[in-house]
């Protein structure tokens, strides 16, 4: 399956930048999705959710269990060949964002 990440700016910060996948030749990220189908629904549970993302992103940084599985270790390899590297500061990715999984 074709997938491409996404820096999100909003929730991106000092201590992490906060990503979200696209799938296929959709334009929309799963995270777009994700809102547009349930913030009617569940609109204090996305502003919390929201609130925890960018918290992340500006405060404590990701931690391990924060990541997919399958698709964390497509972007550890990634990295390891070189085809996705760090920025100088260590807070985005650069390079080849669109891969299978």
């Amino acid at each position: 399956m074709r997938c491409k990440l996404h820096k999100i700016e909003q929730l991106s910060g000092d201590k992490t930048s906060v990503y979200s996948v696209s799938l296929g030749n959709e334009k929309n990220t799963l995270f777009d999705l994700f809102l547009q189908e349930f913030r009617d629904l569940y609109k204090s549970e996305i502003i919390d959710i929201l609130k925890r993302l960018k918290a992340i992103g500006k405060e404590t940084g990701a931690r391990e269990h924060y990541f997919l599985r399958k698709l964390s270790n497509t972007i550890t390899q990634k990295i390891k060949e070189r085809e996705i590297t760090y920025s100088i500061d260590g807070l985005e990715f650069r390079g080849a964002f669109v891969f299978d999984i």
